[in-house]
């Protein structure tokens, strides 16, 4: 695989969980779309973590957002990320 699209050390960190809004004990993880179409990067504290609780992506048109934000702090195409998944996929991961 070219790229690890759950790399995030360039991803920022935020000021709170986006699970639960905590202050404490906050990380940047990768967060798998459900669609399967990408991977996202967010913020959750380690409670979060624990608990595999991630923020709800309602829609859409905000988790295509939020994949082509990752995309950027990978410094890759969004095409880039769906052949990255598919390995991914194939791979077992």
């Amino acid at each position: 695989m070219l790229v690890d699209p759950e790399d995030t050390t360039q991803c920022p960190l935020s000021d709170c969980c986006e699970g639960c809004r905590s202050v404490e004990d906050l990380s940047v993880v990768a967060v798998e779309i459900q669609s399967g179409t990408g991977m996202m990067c967010a913020t959750l504290c380690g409670t979060c973590i624990d608990a595999d609780r991630t923020p709800v992506i309602v829609s859409w048109t905000k988790s295509s957002k939020r994949v082509a934000e990752h995309c950027g702090h990978l410094s890759i195409t969004e095409e880039d990320m769906t052949m990255a998944m598919t390995e991914r996929s194939v791979g077992g991961r």
